[in-house]
Formats: structure tokens, C-alpha cells, sequence
């Protein structure tokens, strides 16, 4: 259903349906913005309180409904402070999670991965953003918090608001949701201190538009472009790496639960690979046997021998190791993120956070 909605308001499915849902769906778009703007003005105007959380805090959001690719450049930040000798917390609300304190809380896919790839920085999972900040501060050695899907946390002060911006689909219809993909009006990036572009290399096409945007609306505030740059393929067994040349001109199975499927797909596409079968399923997406034994099948039927996969589905790939040994190699693409300009004066933000 999520995905079904997804595609309605990218306008990406047509008929008498579909636009009378995109209708309906408008005239609430104006309910949601009366009320996201009412929020927003509150917490401008010292109205409603807004909290510090004891240390600086690095907001790293968007204001799109959607992966944007926000969980590399979280990733790439936190690196960053470890080589610093900084110590950062991830404050993330994750998906049900009530209590840090807690064990086996319910994690999202993408906590899951930042915590394969940052084992020694904590990861506070908490709906509540401020007491998850309370409750690391008492466990752990905080020198900045980076604000997990922050933008729309009007409640914390914050020391830089990164906003994250997908260049393949910036800004969607225009329209707020449910009619859009848009949380906030476009005007809310007049909050931004930086805005980040991912995916610069597949939406470069959009690349000026989001800039002339920006310019209308906060003409000083800097646009870094980045691409999400292929770095290896992992095997998901036995976790040997090839080049991403590897499977130039060689027939292959792509599978992934993401926000934009497309990308991925261009991604192999452009590193020459023969895509003969696709498997998308909604973002999140929890696979179970039958998934799997469907995938198994159609690739056995088509004769494909290699399947390609995300870092974000091999999470959950792993449980169902057993069935796919023997009968299908798995390899997941690794991905750095990667400033095509503007890398320096990224850095030399970061660290004014701290020395100034």
C-alpha cells in the first residue's frame, strides 16, 4: 500500500483511480500544511519550547517523504568525528522503539547498517529524541550527537542542519502529503545551513533546478553534490569482494526493498551488467520463504546464476542463508559516498562546530 501511495503522488500511475485518489489526497495536502506551518511558526516564535541536548548537535535530515540516501552521509560524518578523535552519538527514533535501555528493540534497516559499520559509536534508538539524548549522555562518552532524520525536529536547537536533497527526484510534485512527497513547504529550507545532493551523477539533469530553488529561498545557503560511488561487490556467504567491473556484459538478477529502485537499477546498469530479471518490493519490505522461493525460481528458470542486492536488503537476506546456498550467488553492493565538490568546506563546517 505505502509503495502503491508512493507511486500515485509521483504521478508514475495513470487511469480514473489513481486521479481521483491524487484529488482527494490534494484537498488534504492543504489540511497537513496548515498545520505543519502552525508547528513550524510556533517553535520560530519561542511559542512552543525548543530544548538544547548538552552537547553540539549535527542534523542531518530531508524534506522529502522517502529514502533520499541520508544513512551514507550520516555514516560518512560519524567516520569523520572517529578520525577526529570525536566521539559522536546517532540519536535515531527507529521504527517502535520506546526505551534504549531496552534489548531487541525494533531497528530499521538502516540502523541495522550503521551499526554493522560503526560498531564502536552509539546508536540510541528513541521516538523521543530529547530523552534518547538524556540517556546517552548518562551511558556514554558524548562529544556531539548527529541528529538521524532530523530536519523536522523542531523541538532541539541545532548547530548545523544538513538537509539531504535526491537529485533523481527532488522535490517531487511540489505538493505537500499526502498529494506530495514534500513534509514541509519548500519555504522550510530557509532553515537549511547546507543543502546535499545524492545520486548528482544519475540527476544531473536537476541539478540547476535545485539550485535556482535554493536561491529563491536562502540565495547564501551552499548545494554540495555527491554521488553514491560503487566501490566492490561483496559475495554475502563467503564475504569475497570483485571489482564493480565484475559482471560487465554477464546476465544477472537485481533484488532490493529501497525508496528508489531506479537508481539502483541505473547503478548496474552503468557498470555494464545485463539485467535480465528485476525483483522490487515496497521499501522495508520484510522477505519471507515464498519471496524467496519465487526469486530461486524465475532466476533457475531463466538459467541467471548471479544475483545483485543493496547493503540495506543484505540485513535481511541473511536469515534465509541456508536457501540460497547452492542455488544462487548473492553480491552486494558496496557504495562510499562521495563529494563531487565541496568535500574541504564540508569538513572545515564540521570541525567549526567544535572551534569556534
Amino acid at each position: 500500500m505505502r509503495q502503491y501511495l508512493y507511486l500515485i503522488i509521483n504521478d508514475q500511475i495513470g487511469g480514473p483511480i489513481p486521479a481521483f485518489l491524487r484529488f482527494f489526497l490534494k484537498g488534504l495536502s492543504f489540511i497537513y500544511a496548515f498545520f505543519v506551518k502552525v508547528i513550524a511558526a510556533g517553535y520560530e516564535k519561542g511559542i512552543f519550547r525548543r530544548y538544547e541536548l548538552g552537547r553540539p548537535v549535527i542534523s542531518v535530515g530531508n524534506i522529502t517523504w522517502g529514502g533520499v540516501g541520508k544513512t551514507p552521509l550520516v555514516l560518512f560524518i560519524a567516520e569523520y568525528l572517529r578520525k577526529k578523535n570525536i566521539h559522536p552519538v546517532i540519536l535515531t527514533r527507529g521504527y517502535m522503539a520506546a526505551d534504549p535501555s531496552l534489548k531487541d528493540l525494533p531497528k530499521s534497516d538502516e540502523v541495522t547498517m550503521l551499526q554493522a559499520a560503526l560498531p564502536d559509536v552509539p546508536i540510541i534508538i528513541h521516538k523521543n529524541r530529547i530523552k534518547g539524548a538524556q540517556y546517552a549522555l548518562l551511558h556514554h562518552k558524548v562529544d556531539v550527537f548527529l541528529l538521524d532524520d532530523g530536519f523536522q525536529q523542531w523541538r532541539i536547537f541545532k548547530d548545523w542542519d544538513i538537509v539531504v536533497v535526491d537529485a533523481t527526484n527532488p522535490f517531487g510534485n511540489g505538493s505537500l502529503l499526502p498529494h506530495g512527497i514534500l513534509r514541509e513547504p519548500l519555504s522550510a529550507l530557509a532553515r537549511a545551513d547546507v543543502l546535499v545532493t545524492t545520486k548528482s551523477d544519475l540527476g544531473q539533469n536537476n541539478i540547476e533546478k535545485i539550485k535556482d530553488t535554493l536561491k529563491k529561498i536562502k540565495p547564501q545557503t551552499p548545494v554540495l553534490e555527491t554521488i553514491h560511488q560503487p566501490v566492490k561487490f561483496e559475495n554475502m556467504a563467503d564475504k569475497k569482494s570483485r571489482e564493480v567491473s565484475s559482471f560487465k556484459d554477464q546476465d544477472v538478477a537485481i533484488l532490493c526493498s529501497i525508496g528508489d529502485p531506479k537508481s539502483f537499477e541505473g547503478t548496474i546498469f552503468s557498470l555494464g551488467a545485463r539485467v535480465k530479471k528485476k525483483f522490487f518490493f515496497p521499501d522495508h519490505h520484510n522477505y519471507d520463504a515464498v519471496n524467496i522461493a519465487k526469486i530461486l525460481h524465475e532466476c533457475h528458470a531463466e538459467k541467471i546464476l548471479v544475483l545483485l542486492t543493496t547493503a540495506k536488503d543484505e540485513v535481511k537476506l541473511k536469515a534465509f542463508s541456508e536457501l540460497w546456498q547452492n542455488n544462487l550467488e548473492i553480491y552486494v553492493l558496496k557504495i562510499n559516498l562521495t563529494f563531487l565538490k565541496g568535500q574541504d568546506a564540508f569538513f572545515h563546517r564540521i570541525d567549526s562546530v567544535f572551534f569556534r
